[in-house]
C-alpha cells in the first residue's frame, strides 16, 4: 500500500496557520512587513500570529514558509535575512 504525498502551496499552509492561530486567543496575519515605507530594506514574514491573552504572555510568533527545496536551499545560504523580522518575535518558525 503506497501513501500519496500531497504537495502544499504557501497559500494552503498559510490557511492552516490561520486555522491553528485563530480568534479569540490569536490574531494571525499573512505577509507582514518589518516596517512601513519603501526607503529601507523591506523584509516580509509569511505570517505573524499574536497571542491576545495577557495571561499567556501576548507572544508573537513569526513564520517563514518554504514549499520548494530550492527556496529552502536559498534560505540556508543567507540565514540572517530573517533577522529583521525575527527580532520582533518571541518565536520564529521555518
Amino acid at each position: 500500500m503506497t501513501e500519496e504525498k500531497k504537495q502544499h502551496s504557501e497559500g494552503s499552509l498559510t490557511r492552516m496557520l490561520q486555522e491553528r492561530y485563530k480568534l479569540p486567543e490569536w490574531a494571525c496575519f499573512p505577509q507582514v512587513r518589518n516596517q512601513t515605507g519603501y526607503g529601507h530594506k523591506i523584509r516580509t514574514a509569511d505570517a505573524i500570529a499574536m497571542n491576545l491573552y495577557p495571561s499567556k504572555g501576548l507572544e508573537l510568533h513569526g513564520f517563514e514558509i518554504k514549499v520548494a527545496r530550492s527556496d529552502w536551499l536559498n534560505e540556508l545560504k543567507d540565514p540572517q535575512k530573517c533577522d529583521d523580522m525575527m527580532k520582533h518575535c518571541n518565536r520564529w518558525w521555518v
